[in-house]
Parts: C-alpha cells; sequence; structure tokens
C-alpha cells in the first residue's frame, strides 16, 4: 500500500512539474534590426526584440538569456529537464551576450509591465541595455506578446556576418529568482536581414521595400505587409494581433554592392484606397528560407490623409449589372466624377464621367448614380470614383468591389475598424443577414440583406467582436472576428 501511495505520489509530481514547464511556451520570435556599427573587430547591434509567451500566473517574473548559436551550454539540460531547476548565476553567464528581466506582477500599484534594473536571482550580472517595454494581450486571454525596444548588444563578430543566436526563457513567481517555474529552452534566432522601406504618395497608396542581408549568399523567402493599427487606440509602432494583411510575395535578394532585394510602387488595394488603412504605415514581416524566426521592417506613411467627401458610396449587382450610388457634401467643390473600374489584376479605366448637377442626380442634387453593364468574364470588379475638384486637383474616394468568384470569401475592411466597415458578400452566396455578437454572445448589431455595404459601427465599445454571415439562400453560415477600436 505504502508502494503505491509513493508511486502516484512520484506520478502527480512529474505531471506537475511537466505541467509547470509546459506552461513556458514561448513562439513567433521577431527581430526588428534597426542599424549596425561596427567596432573594431566587433558590431554593436541595435534592435527590437518581440516574443508571445503563454500567460499564466507563473510569469510574474521573465528572464532572458541568450547566446551565439556556437556558444550556447544549454543550462537547463533541455530537453530533459530535472526538477528543482536553479535560475543562471554569474558564472552560467559568462558568454551570453543578451540577459533581460521583465517585471510581469501586475497589480493594482503596478499596472503594466517594465523592464527590470536589476537580475534577481544575482545583482552582479548586468542586464542588457533597451529603451521601451510594451505587452499585448490577446483576445483570448492566454497569451501575450512582449515586444522590448531599443535592445542594444556587442558581439565578436563583424557586421557583415550574420547573428545566429540562441535564447532562454524562464519565468518564476519569485522576486528574487531562486524558483524556476517554467522553461523554455534553446530558442533560436537570427538578426538578419534588415528591412525598410517606405509608402509611396500616389493614390492608390502603394510602399517600396528593401530587404537586405550581410550574408555572402544570395537568400530567399516570403514576406507579408500588414498596416500598422493603433492599440489600445492610440499606440502604433508596434506589431501585432491588431494589425491587418493586405498583402504578401515571395522574395531572392540579388548579390550586387549589397545582397538585397528591392520591390518598389507595390499596390495593397483595396486597403491602399480605404480610410484610415491608407493613412496608416506598414509593417513587413519577412520569413526567410532556413532562418528560424522572421524580421520586421517599418515602413513609413508620410502621405496626407485621403480625402473624405464623400457622405457613402455604395455598389450593388444583380443580372450582369452594377449599381453604383454615391453622395457628396454640398460644398465639396467637385467638378465631375470620372468612374473607374479594375477587372481583377488589371489596371483601372475610366468607364464613365458624371458632371455635378446634371443627369443622374436626386432632387437633393447631392446623390449621383451610375450603371456598369458587365459584359466580361471575371472574378473581381473594382470600383472608384476619381473627383476633379475646383481647383484642379484629383482625389479618390475608397474602393468598392463586386466579387463573382464563386468560391470568393466575404470581405470586411478595414479590420479592425472604427466608425464603419464595408462587406462584400460574394455574388454567388447572395444576400445575406448579418449579425454582429461579442464574445459572450450578446448581439450587438444586426443586418438584413446585405450583399455589399458599409455598415456603421458607432457607439460601439472597443473590443472583439464576432461577425455570422448568413446567406438568405441557405448555404453555410460563415463566422469572423472583427476588432473595433
Amino acid at each position: 500500500m505504502k508502494k503505491r501511495f509513493l508511486h502516484i505520489l512520484f506520478l502527480i509530481l512529474i505531471s506537475s512539474l511537466s505541467k509547470s514547464y509546459a506552461q513556458c511556451t514561448v513562439k513567433n520570435v521577431l527581430v526588428k534590426l534597426n542599424s549596425t556599427t561596427a567596432a573594431g573587430s566587433s558590431c554593436i547591434l541595435n534592435f527590437d526584440f518581440i516574443f508571445t509567451i503563454q500567460n499564466n500566473g507563473g510569469n510574474k517574473y521573465i528572464y532572458i538569456h541568450s547566446w551565439l548559436q556556437s556558444q550556447y551550454p544549454n543550462h537547463f539540460g533541455c530537453p530533459n529537464m530535472a526538477g528543482n531547476l536553479k535560475a543562471p548565476r554569474a558564472a552560467d553567464l559568462v558568454l551570453s551576450k543578451i540577459n533581460l528581466g521583465i517585471d510581469n506582477d501586475i497589480s493594482v500599484g503596478h499596472p503594466l509591465p517594465t523592464l527590470l534594473t536589476t537580475y534577481g536571482p544575482d545583482p552582479s550580472v548586468l542586464l542588457t541595455p533597451s529603451s521601451e517595454l510594451i505587452r499585448q494581450v490577446y483576445p483570448t486571454g492566454d497569451s501575450a506578446r512582449f515586444t522590448i525596444k531599443g535592445v542594444q548588444i556587442t558581439l565578436p563578430l563583424g557586421c557583415s556576418q550574420v547573428a545566429f543566436m540562441t535564447a532562454d526563457f524562464w519565468s518564476t513567481q519569485s522576486q528574487n529568482g531562486n524558483v524556476v517555474h517554467c522553461v523554455s529552452c534553446n530558442n533560436k534566432f537570427v538578426i538578419d536581414p534588415q528591412v525598410f522601406g517606405s509608402v509611396s504618395c500616389f493614390t492608390p497608396r502603394t510602399y517600396n521595400i528593401i530587404i537586405r542581408s550581410v550574408s555572402p549568399n544570395a537568400i530567399s523567402g516570403h514576406y507579408k505587409i500588414y498596416t500598422d493599427n493603433p492599440l489600445n487606440g492610440n499606440i502604433i509602432g508596434t506589431f501585432g494581433p491588431e494589425d491587418t494583411l493586405v498583402d504578401e510575395h515571395d522574395y531572392q535578394t540579388v548579390l550586387g554592392t549589397f545582397n538585397q532585394y528591392l520591390a518598389t510602387n507595390m499596390e495593397y488595394e483595396p486597403y491602399s484606397f480605404t480610410k484610415p488603412a491608407a493613412d496608416r504605415n506598414l509593417w513587413a514581416v519577412v520569413q526567410t528560407n532556413g532562418y528560424s524566426n522572421s524580421v520586421l521592417g517599418y515602413l513609413i506613411n508620410s502621405c496626407a490623409p485621403l480625402s473624405s467627401l464623400l457622405r457613402s458610396f455604395e455598389v450593388s449587382y444583380a443580372n450582369n449589372k452594377t449599381l453604383l450610388n454615391w453622395d457628396i457634401n454640398p460644398e465639396a467643390g467637385v467638378v465631375a466624377f470620372d468612374v473607374e473600374k479594375r477587372i481583377d489584376m488589371s489596371t483601372y479605366n475610366t468607364i464613365a464621367t458624371v458632371p455635378v448637377n446634371t443627369d443622374g442626380f436626386t432632387s437633393s442634387g447631392n446623390r449621383y448614380q451610375y450603371t456598369d453593364i458587365v459584359t466580361k468574364a471575371s472574378h473581381t470588379l473594382y470600383y472608384r470614383l476619381n473627383m476633379l475638384m475646383e481647383d484642379g486637383q484629383r482625389k479618390y474616394s475608397e474602393v468598392r468591389l463586386i466579387q463573382l468568384a464563386p468560391n470568393a470569401d466575404v470581405a470586411i475592411y478595414p479590420n479592425p475598424a472604427r466608425g464603419n466597415v464595408f462587406v462584400s458578400v460574394p455574388v454567388a452566396m447572395g444576400p445575406a443577414n448579418i449579425i454582429m455578437a461579442d464574445l459572450s454572445g450578446k448581439i450587438m448589431r444586426q443586418w438584413n440583406g446585405v450583399a455589399q455595404k458599409t455598415l456603421m459601427l458607432d457607439q460601439v465599445t472597443p473590443g472583439v467582436y464576432i461577425m455570422k454571415i448568413k446567406p438568405q439562400n441557405g448555404l453555410q453560415e460563415i463566422t469572423r472576428k472583427i476588432v473595433v477600436y
């Protein structure tokens, strides 16, 4: 009986240890290289370090140590970790290149996480300089993404060498770090390539991107472009789940003066025509073949905001005809509207010019319409208004689209949204009834018979919501998440 009890106790202990260590799950390590500076035979690197860690009560204090991959000591003995793990001390960290600590003990007197200035387990260990810490808790509440900005290290490498690193993350509930509660070992990451670029002030907006590597060989991979949506209503310049994917491409660098990939005037419609997305900076997330992590680049949008002369702009489709309706502010100063159309990925063409205050407007004098006869088979039709102003300038409306492909998805943009959101239901799906509910299932808004429509979200509390799109023709219901800020 005694042996059986000890056996059960042993199994419970092993299960508890396994669960504890499993809680410290780190993923999605990202690096944004800000600068490199040669210092003799060494290189000073300044970068932002981003990672996601499972959110649990054992993460009151989080520590990060990183080494060059060739010098990684595997202090915790991964993957076969024993019990009663000890925190690294100065002697264990002689070759470490990064040592960071986070006070994540959230309380009334400490509402936000902060960077530690002293290493709890051994105050003789100097922590790596860094400038700012931002934490984003995912809507599900089970994970949080930490962004540590301005991390500065010196590596015994030339700035023309790729920095391959390996990091350990560990957490504790103890301020002095005497007890290690969870560990994530052997997290490899690469501080390469550097990514930068800009947004061009054409209409629609386009972006330019440079992916530059210090590798002696050409590299290749895939990159994704996101709009930098505000975090908590006003914080920008931090990449996270609030940002919207708007474009993606494969890439390959070319050896020359630099080992780099260059792409200019890249389109990302309809977001490049849609306020507020068109007025925002862009994130580039670059995954390189053979590298263990992605890197970030920030593409600055210094363009003036797009015009908002229209009160509304809607499109509808039936019987091979697209009906466009728009309403302008009476003092807008518009002379004429060029109705422009794009079929799939072709270029825009003017299909009609509608003067102000002439045929095609209602008695209010501010509402206009145009009917486009669709004769060519296509997957998606894009429409926009090119407005000629009294002073000779040209200003564009947002883009509206009609999806004719039988397997097209529901388009919802912008997302995150504020004030209103445009929804396009594929023609094959037909008009749909849309229910907007919060995560508890409480219905916040409801719209019936939607094909392509701007949905007003005024007075909706910021948060994460569920859009249920139920086609009126009996097809399967579609569910999408939307963030309102």
